[in-house]
């Protein structure tokens, strides 16, 4: 997720994890890939 501050964050079993950009824009363009993210 991308916050309104620019930040990137992965939340997940193990807490929340700051993502650079790079990261989460890999993991938004693997959506067009088929890999299933839950955005909660």
């Amino acid at each position: 997720m991308t916050t309104a501050h620019g930040q990137t964050l992965l939340v997940d079993h193990r807490g929340t994890t700051r993502l650079t950009p790079g990261q989460g824009a890999a993991m938004t363009d693997a959506i067009t890939d088929g890999v299933e993210l839950y955005w909660t």
